[in-house]
C-alpha cells in the first residue's frame, strides 16, 4: 500500500511541476528556465551532501563514472528537459505530458 501511495504522490508531484513550468514559461525561454532549474537543483543536492557529511563520496567516484554521469546529464537533463519545456510552451500540458511519458517505450527498444 505504501508503494501505491508513493506512486500516486509522484504522479501528483509531476503534474504540479508541469503546470508550474508552463506558467513560468509564459515569461521566459525554455533554455533559460532549464538552466535556472538545473543550477538550483545542483546547489540543493550538493548542500544536502555537505549537510549529511557525504560530500567526499563525489571525490571518490571513478573518472569513468563521472564521465558517464556528465554525458547522461547533458543528454537527459540538458537536451531532453529543454525540449520538454519547449513542448510545454508550444503544445500545453495536456498534450505534452502524455507524449513525453512514453519514454519507457523507448527504453524498452534501446
Amino acid at each position: 500500500m505504501i508503494g501505491e501511495l508513493a506512486a500516486l504522490g509522484a504522479a501528483l508531484s509531476w503534474t504540479m511541476s508541469a503546470v508550474l513550468y508552463k506558467e513560468a514559461l509564459l515569461k521566459t525561454k525554455p533554455v533559460s528556465a532549464n538552466i535556472v532549474r538545473l543550477v538550483c537543483t545542483s546547489v540543493i543536492l550538493v548542500a544536502c551532501l555537505a549537510i549529511i557529511g557525504r560530500f567526499g563520496a563525489l571525490t571518490n567516484l571513478p573518472v569513468y563514472a563521472v564521465f558517464l554521469a556528465c554525458i547522461s546529464g547533458i543528454i537527459g537533463l540538458g537536451f531532453g528537459d529543454t525540449l520538454y519545456m519547449a513542448s510545454l510552451k508550444l503544445m500545453g500540458v495536456g498534450r505534452a505530458v502524455p507524449i513525453t511519458c512514453t519514454y519507457p517505450l523507448f527504453n524498452l527498444l534501446w
